[in-house]
């Protein structure tokens, strides 16, 4: 059974999410492409009910359109963490 760990932090007058989990994890050289479209980190995996590839495609896409940013990352002790960056908007009064 994996565990997921959320963290929401302020972090240089931005905001900070990250998802740990205790899984498996990605090798480093596969980090940076699981925001590619259609990117599955095993080459085997033929079966489309298991994902498309595309949900980390579009998540970045949305990031992006609010001016954040997304990254993967190791989870120290193993696993993966995905962290999103996104700029706090002040309501005007």
């Amino acid at each position: 059974q994996v565990q997921v760990h959320l963290r929401v932090m302020r972090q240089n007058g931005k905001v900070k999410i990250s998802f740990a989990d205790d899984g498996m994890g990605v090798a480093d050289a596969e980090l940076a492409k699981l925001f590619d479209s259609f990117y599955r980190t095993d080459p085997a995996r033929t079966n489309v009910a298991k994902g498309s590839g595309l949900g980390l495609a579009i998540v970045k896409q949305i990031i992006s359109s609010l001016q954040g940013e997304i990254w993967a990352e190791q989870t120290a002790g193993g696993g993966l963490t995905i962290c999103m960056l996104l700029p706090i908007v002040e309501d005007e009064v």
